[in-house]
């Protein structure tokens, strides 16, 4: 007997701890996981909202939508709006009445002081709105126009394939305003308690799902309106594969406790070195990407079942940020079309005066094909003729302000250019832009 329980103590002080980092590994393995699916959410609100600032600026600043607003066209102004909202992909389009508009403007509706891209509850609806002064930079502006994107169960359902982590929307006390996880008719939906959320705007947590299913999340609160309640983004991931790994480890060091007490010892130590080392590896290379490291390699591990599973999920969450930067490329490019196919011509340049960016209409009127103006300073391509030695850094009107300026074209034939000029996206402020 005093064998026995020699045996059956030095098995179990072998797979008690065993056990146990087996479970804390998991874990850490889990919350990296939702971190880094938090951050890939973070990043594509961020885009969404980058996009929704630049398509607001650029319908604002449109001569034509000046043009209706001026005369009271109100028979034209609401296809030109539902055009523009088909073409840019948005859901909503309007006319913010300032106070500035006439009363005959029917789109006119009154809309919430952004002063950036917000998340918000609209129309009892959550959303992402943006909105940009409406005017020629001469006399005060004549309102504002909006534009927004329903943050709906398809967004979130978009967000969570790109994250590979469950979705949910949330208002100011915890309940769910659209959501991943499961379809709504066969939810229970908790009620979060977001009393914990810190002064970043963020907390961690668990929940259960109506049918029991076991989640780990974290949440951040989305930019908000002046004096509104935040919506809150959750991230989720369930843990029930998680929870079965440790139940079939715990299953395990029993078993191997009583009916093999003498090898007890040896096959927990090389569980405990099968099982840890590649779960270290994983969390290691997890919190690498985590922090913006996407050439590590994720380990690829086949000795073990849970290593081999976490390891694909670790891969596919890797993927999924990829995927993420690689929309936000392609939403640069889609603007980067839409820009081409205008009329007007724009130019975007450097503080330093470096021309960095030539639309084909801008090439057209200056003369000046983009891939060789790109790179030379905005006073050679277009010297200023009057008064003679101003510069563009003297006479450029300000953001939202219109001139006329007299200049040359490559060729040396006068122009005379009317120039508007527009602060780019926040994440670009050290760059501006000039439409004539």
């Amino acid at each position: 007997m005093t064998i026995v329980t020699l045996v059956t103590i030095t098995t179990l002080t072998a797979g008690v701890p065993a056990y146990l980092i087996v479970r804390s590994q998991l874990n850490a393995q889990a919350w990296a996981q939702v971190h880094a699916a938090r951050e890939a959410t973070r990043a594509l609100y961020r885009a969404e909202s980058e996009a929704l600032h630049d398509l607001a600026t650029l319908l604002a600043e449109r001569p034509t939508l000046l043009r209706l607003l001026t005369e009271g066209a109100t028979d034209e102004l609401p296809g030109y709006l539902d055009d523009f909202r088909k073409q840019s992909k948005l859901d909503f389009t309007f006319i913010c009445d300032d106070g500035h508009l006439a009363s005959d403007v029917a789109v006119a509706q009154a809309c919430p002081p952004l002063s950036s891209p917000a998340a918000l509850l609209w129309m009892g609806r959550p959303a992402l709105m943006a909105t940009a002064q409406v005017g020629d930079g001469q006399n005060e502006p004549i309102g504002r126009i909006a534009a927004g994107i329903w943050l709906d169960e398809d967004f979130v359902s978009d967000l969570a394939g790109q994250t590979v982590a469950g979705q949910t929307l949330l208002d100011s006390v915890g309940n769910e305003l659209a959501t991943s996880i499961s379809p709504a008719p066969e939810r229970n939906a908790p009620v979060r308690d977001l009393t914990a959320l810190d002064s970043a705007g963020q907390m961690v947590g668990e929940f259960l799902t109506g049918k029991g299913e076991p989640h780990l999340a974290t949440y951040f609160a989305l930019p908000s309106p002046p004096d509104a309640t935040p919506l809150v983004a959750e991230i989720a991931l369930s843990i029930r594969s998680v929870q079965t790994t440790e139940q079939r480890a715990l299953a395990i060091l029993i078993a191997s406790t009583f009916a093999v007490a003498i090898l007890g010892a040896v096959v927990g130590a090389w569980l405990v070195h099968r099982l840890t080392t590649p779960l270290a590896e994983l969390t290691a290379a997890a919190e690498r990407i985590s922090h913006g490291d996407f050439l590590t390699q994720v380990p690829v591990h086949a000795t073990s079942a849970e290593a081999a599973t976490l390891s694909t999920a670790l891969a596919k969450s890797k993927a999924a940020m990829l995927g993420a930067l690689d929309e936000s490329a392609r939403a640069r490019d889609w603007l980067f079309n839409l820009i081409q196919s205008i009329d007007e011509g724009v130019l975007t340049y450097a503080p330093s005066g470096v021309v960095t960016f030539m639309s084909r209409s801008a090439e057209m009127i200056s003369g000046w094909p983009a891939p060789t103006a790109v790179g030379r300073l905005l006073d050679d391509v277009l010297p200023i003729t009057e008064p003679p030695g101003a510069t563009w850094h003297e006479l450029a009107p300000a953001p939202g302000n219109r001139r006329q300026v007299e200049t040359t074209d490559r060729n040396g034939r006068p122009l005379v250019l009317d120039v508007s000029g527009a602060q780019m996206s926040p994440l670009a402020r050290r760059k501006c832009k000039r439409h004539w």
